[in-house]
């Protein structure tokens, strides 16, 4: 008679992986624009207003440009930032913009950029070694709210 050996642990779960698929009715262009859609780490520059309405204006913050390493924050995180820096009573006395578009609070930083992308020129922009990448920054605008108007 054979001997009789223990089992071995089989490592993992035990559970087998499923293969991810698309849906079959989705198209290959709308899988890989879905893809491209991740931004993983955001850098923006913010730059206060020169149009701003209420008691007086935002001054300019000293750390102009900042990064954002998850691309689904809210835009309030941005609206908290500067509420700190300008040492402001509330978030909703700062307002932001991009593309001279005000932002809602609840809106990810990765939706921001996908508008600062529609609003930049069509055309492919070239840059030299050591130039300038200013034009390479989304840039958020902020400024006092405008007073409802009664």
């Amino acid at each position: 008679m054979p001997p009789v050996l223990p089992k071995r642990k089989v490592q993992g779960s035990g559970r087998r992986r499923r293969e991810v698929q698309a849906p079959a009715d989705a198209k290959p262009d709308t899988l890989s624009t879905q893809s491209e859609k991740k931004f993983n780490s955001i850098w923006f520059s913010l730059v206060a207003s020169f149009h701003q309405q209420g008691d007086a204006p935002l001054p300019q913050i000293p750390s102009r440009y900042l990064r954002i390493q998850d691309g689904n924050v809210p835009a309030s995180s941005i609206q908290k930032y500067l509420m700190q820096k300008l040492s402001l009573p509330s978030e909703s006395e700062v307002e932001i913009k991009c593309c001279e578009q005000p932002v809602n609070p609840t809106q990810p930083l990765c939706n921001l950029v996908e508008l600062w992308l529609k609003g930049r020129s069509r055309q492919t922009t070239q840059a030299m070694i050591g130039s300038s990448a200013k034009e390479f920054v989304m840039v958020l605008t902020y400024g006092r709210p405008k007073a409802p108007s009664l």
